[in-house]
């Protein structure tokens, strides 16, 4: 309990010198072109809990992605993930990491009149850097591009990029879609619609939404929730989250 408490005074601190308010790619699916400060450490952990069928469960605890950023044009980004999955009730349950991704976000421009703000980002998992249940046969490299309009209260986001399967290494098209909206200074909520487009296969599209709470300028708590549109797996799920930002 100590420990928690000194790990809370440290962000309290912390917000004194990070006053610019923190953005995250999470809870949504849409990746923000925001770029991390040039020296500041942020991430972003939630957990989820997806329902494929009655007997069919995952849980993700947690999903994290660490991000550290550089000259104010670049972050660095890695992502790890643990996850139980149990295919059925007579089933045990099977434990353990996925390949650690590794990355970069690139700021391509800023937002001007029209012109939406732009960034990329650019990603690759590593096989052998999981538990010996998760390994991989090949990298799963994604690219993505990040684009965001902000109107007063508003803002209007969407991602459109591409990602390669591990196993067959064949190529899945992703795009997302959300808006957003500032209820106060502290409270805001967002509707998504995302999707994946495989290769020789039919499209699976999803609809979210979700709350972001910021008691202080460099944290972030969230809650969200999502169904798939198409009847497939995950039919559901939902998930909670906390980001955090560091100065340097």
């Amino acid at each position: 309990m100590k420990q928690l408490f000194t790990f809370l005074a440290l962000l309290g601190n912390a917000s004194l010198i990070a006053q610019d308010k923190i953005e995250c790619d999470r809870p949504d699916q849409t990746e923000t072109p925001a770029i991390v400060p040039a020296g500041y450490f942020q991430m972003e952990t939630g957990f989820y809990y997806e329902h494929e069928s009655r007997n069919d469960k995952r849980f993700v605890y947690p999903a994290s992605l660490l991000k550290y950023g550089v000259g104010n044009v670049a972050e660095f980004r890695l992502e790890i993930e643990n996850s139980s999955t149990r295919p059925s009730i007579e089933s045990p349950a099977t434990h353990g990491m996925h390949p650690i991704a590794f990355g970069m976000k690139l700021k391509i421009c800023r937002q001007k009149k029209w012109i939406p703000q732009t960034s990329v980002i650019l990603m690759g998992s590593v096989p052998l850097l999981a538990t010996k249940n998760r390994k991989e046969l090949y990298p799963s490299p994604e690219i993505r591009f990040t684009f965001q309009h902000v109107i007063k209260r508003f803002y209007v986001a969407y991602n459109l990029g591409a990602l390669w399967s591990s196993e067959e290494f064949r190529t899945t098209g992703l795009y997302t879609f959300t808006g957003g909206y500032s209820i106060t200074d502290d409270f805001s909520c967002y509707v998504e619609l995302y999707g994946y487009i495989p290769h020789q296969a039919k499209s699976d599209n999803r609809l979210a939404a979700g709350l972001g709470f910021t008691p202080r300028n460099n944290v972030l708590l969230d809650v969200s929730a999502g169904i798939s549109i198409d009847s497939k797996e995950p039919r559901w799920w939902t998930g909670l989250g906390i980001s955090f930002r560091l100065p340097r």
